[in-house]
């Protein structure tokens, strides 16, 4: 069932903090949609992600993820996933110290 498997999104994102935090992550999912229809999906998200890095700093940020998924073999995989900071336009750089 395409629920359950959307469950699996935040294992996904949580292998991306691994690699800069130490300890536990918190990782709430927000504003979560999804759409379907045959064997195609996809579903957006907003994250709150806290945690300690290494360097011991302790880091709220927010994240946007958008997930796609495709039925195959009676089994829904995720095919593509993107997560993205929002940007500062004038720097071209990514604002981590906002809420939405």
């Amino acid at each position: 069932m395409l629920t359950r498997r959307i469950q699996l999104v935040p294992a996904i994102f949580e292998r991306h903090s691994v690699r800069s935090c130490q300890g536990e992550i918190g990782l709430e999912t927000h504003h979560l949609g999804v759409a379907a229809d045959g064997d195609v999906a996809f579903a957006h998200m907003l994250y709150r992600d806290s945690g300690t890095r290494r360097s011991g700093q302790d880091v709220v940020v927010w994240v946007r993820s958008t997930v796609c998924i495709q039925r195959m073999d009676d089994q829904w995989l995720i095919t593509h996933e993107r997560i993205s900071f929002p940007i500062n336009p004038d720097e071209w750089s990514a604002v981590v110290d906002v809420t939405p």
